[in-house]
């Protein structure tokens, strides 16, 4: 009966529902659904890059948005009545101990690290933890997406940080897009409307080398 009325509703399977049903571009629901059907198969990497390809894409056009007052106001209350944010005296410290990291080493920053700032502050003013969008850039700095201008995709990860035995990191990394959509569709809605994923994942020759290969 609860199934029935579900599909009912939402015209959605109450079983196969997801939160990035609610998201309205076609080609990054389907990147963030093939994204976790990596992580079902245990290919943590692919799950990551799926993410930061989405990522890159909202934030690209997030910067071409300018956003006024009202709209950010906007972002902040979407974020709360969606995940209802809470937050604790532990989550100020966690915020507090990164700003300070971050300020830390902006002296020494390369201009990748001075980027990755710009971004937490643009994403900051949506409402969205800064912690969480520091723990998520530092879990994909080693990872670098080169695309073409046909939309393959060559993933290269020059370091230590992303453990593909990790399934928590590849679960929290597709969280975070995932919530990091949900506001952003409603702040700059023409915005993320017009992205486009011109080869899904799983079309991708990576995707199909690693399967091929049977280690996922």
């Amino acid at each position: 009966m609860l199934s029935s009325c579900f599909q009912e509703v939402y015209g959605l399977s109450f079983i196969t529902f997801g939160p990035w049903d609610e998201i309205r571009n076609p080609d990054l629901r389907r990147l963030l659904k093939e994204s976790h059907e990596a992580l079902e198969h245990g290919d943590v990497l692919m799950t990551i890059a799926g993410t930061l390809v989405a990522f890159q894409k909202i934030v690209a056009a997030l910067k071409q948005t300018q956003l006024t007052p009202r709209e950010r106001l906007l972002g902040r209350r979407s974020f709360r009545a969606q995940f209802r944010v809470d937050t604790r005296v532990s989550d100020i410290f966690q915020v507090a101990a990164q700003a300070q990291h971050i300020i830390g080493q902006v002296q020494e920053a390369t201009s990748k690290e001075l980027e990755m700032l710009r971004e937490q502050v643009l994403i900051g003013r949506l409402g969205l933890s800064l912690y969480d969008t520091g723990k998520y850039r530092q879990l994909t700095g080693d990872m670098i997406i080169n695309r073409t201008e046909a939309g393959i995709w060559h993933v290269h990860v020059n370091g230590p940080r992303i453990d593909e035995t990790d399934h928590e990191s590849g679960r929290f990394a597709l969280n975070y897009v995932t919530q990091l959509l949900l506001v952003a569709q409603d702040v700059a809605p023409r915005a993320i409307a017009e992205i486009s994923i011109p080869i899904p994942l799983t079309e991708q020759p990576i995707w199909k080398v690693r399967r091929q290969a049977g280690g996922h």
